[in-house]
């Protein structure tokens, strides 16, 4: 975290309330809950809504305790939120009735944009419904970024909820764009949730060191027309539980975006783009982390140079389960844009799990490593764990490729991969030690159901360990048994 940021957003001072909160305890500010309503009418709220003291969420928050709650009223707030202070509820007062859009205008944080941003710790931000501007179409493209001049009516988003700190919860929120140029147009919102930089570390007047390393929470959110991520977890002391949630990435609407599987993009919705992938630049941990093997801030997430519906990478550790992934894949005739991986770990932690999840019509339903999707020249990480993640009980289908592993030491285990374009599972070239065991992977459309290339072109054997699965089909012979054999 840079000091920069540190100043800009008091990290100093909400480390400080964080050490108080611990002394002073929770039920200290018990029952402190203030109100919010856009007009002071109070409609379609509870009582306390027409007596709300509050028309602003940002002044609420202000003046909330820690362990205090914000309570929003039905009705539409157009602000830019920042959460700073320790243990801060704030809740739509009715599920998805308050409303926050994006403002023409945001103010950055280090550089990047965030229509609400989660800085204290153990903070929840609960209920609402977030609508960014997709904008109009580029009036001019720039020939070197691919890249229209804005026009000043609305404003780019980079991810509609930015958690910075540990053990925070973001749940039962709807986040989509506004408009119809849903992925063409020249706002829109890169990424839906990002958990990072949890690695805070501050000193207390008290001398006391503070982190924020606790698990936090991602749970029953639906996210739809994102840009390139859905969720994204980055950063070595970064832990999140990412469950329940559905990713929706169609972009039904965009007159721009639909378009045959076997033939070209248009440009504005070209995933795999120079000028998209260099936009990719959500500076968290690895931007500002002080050794030097850490990426480059313009190389951070240039791996995912096409869209994912939920991401970690750079060491963090995630439990990704009962989550619904989909996009618009179409084998036969035109399909919408379409996501380049369901769920892809990049590099993270080795004692992540991805299990009971379905991703369904994206290009990789679950990816492991650096391999698929398409990127181009990867880019050093940190040293971090890469073996171990448990890949358990996940559906994937009507996929072009079901699973795709391009690591070590995985353990992928009852999964079911059928009915997929291309395969059910594909190990990469130079990967070992990958358990495949007890899955269903038969009956997928036009390639191989089992296929290990992880000994290289023409050589026989694998150096994984493939038990008890089916598949009618198998490179090399024998990794799967075909249910209907004779015999």
């Amino acid at each position: 975290m840079s000091n920069r940021l540190l100043r800009g957003l008091g990290v100093g001072a909400a480390l400080t309330a964080l050490w108080l909160g611990i002394v002073a305890g929770p039920a200290a500010a018990a029952g402190s809950v203030r109100w919010v309503d856009n007009n002071g009418a109070g409609g379609g709220g509870p009582k306390a809504c027409a007596s709300a003291t509050y028309t602003s969420i940002q002044a609420a928050i202000n003046a909330s305790p820690a362990w205090g709650t914000v309570k929003v009223c039905p009705g539409t707030y157009s602000e830019q939120l920042v959460v700073n202070k320790t243990g801060v509820t704030v809740e739509s007062a009715r599920l998805h009735a308050a409303h926050i859009v994006a403002p023409a205008s945001l103010d950055e944080f280090d550089g990047e944009a965030a229509l609400v941003l989660l800085n204290g710790w153990a903070d929840k931000f609960i209920g609402f419904d977030i609508g960014i501007a997709s904008g109009d179409l580029p009036p001019a493209t720039d020939a070197t970024t691919g890249v229209g001049a804005q026009d000043g009516t609305c404003a780019h988003v980079d991810a509609a909820i930015w958690s910075l700190n540990g053990r925070q919860t973001i749940r039962r929120n709807i986040i989509h764009p506004n408009g119809p140029y849903s992925l063409s147009g020249e706002c829109g919102y890169d990424y839906g949730i990002v958990f990072g930089s949890s690695d805070i570390v501050a000193t207390t007047d008290s001398g006391t060191t503070l982190t924020g390393s606790e698990v936090s929470r991602a749970a029953s959110n639906k996210i739809t027309d994102f840009r390139f991520g859905g969720i994204l977890a980055e950063g070595p002391t970064v832990k999140v539980h990412i469950d329940h949630n559905r990713l929706l990435f169609l972009h039904t609407k965009d007159p721009n975006c639909s378009i045959p599987l076997s033939g070209s993009s248009p440009a504005a919705c070209d995933m795999g783009a120079p000028s998209r992938a260099g936009m990719q630049s959500v500076q968290r941990v690895l931007s500002h982390a002080p050794t030097s093997s850490a990426a480059h801030p313009s190389q951070v997430n240039s791996q995912f140079v096409e869209s994912f519906g939920i991401g970690a990478e750079a060491g963090a550790a995630v439990d990704v389960d009962y989550n619904n992934v989909h996009s618009g894949l179409s084998v036969i005739g035109a399909s919408n844009s379409v996501l380049a991986v369901g769920i892809w770990l990049i590099n993270a932690d080795g004692t992540s799990r991805i299990f009971n999840n379905i991703v369904t019509n994206v290009f990789v339903g679950i990816g492991m490593g650096e391999g698929f999707g398409p990127p181009s020249t990867p880019v050093a990480h940190p040293a971090v764990a890469t073996d171990g993640t448990y890949i358990l009980r996940n559906q994937t289908f009507s996929d072009f490729l079901g699973i795709g592993i391009d690591s070590d030491a995985n353990n992928v285990t009852q999964n079911t991969s059928t009915a997929n374009f291309i395969g059910g599972i594909v190990v990469s070239v130079g990967t070992s030690s990958n358990l495949i065991h007890g899955n269903n992977f038969a009956y997928n459309i036009e390639g191989v159901d089992c296929e290990d290339d992880s000994t290289g072109t023409g050589t026989l054997g694998t150096n994984n360990t493939w038990t008890n699965n089916l598949g009618v089909t198998s490179d090399p012979t024998g990794l799967c048994t075909d249910p209907n054999a004779p015999g």
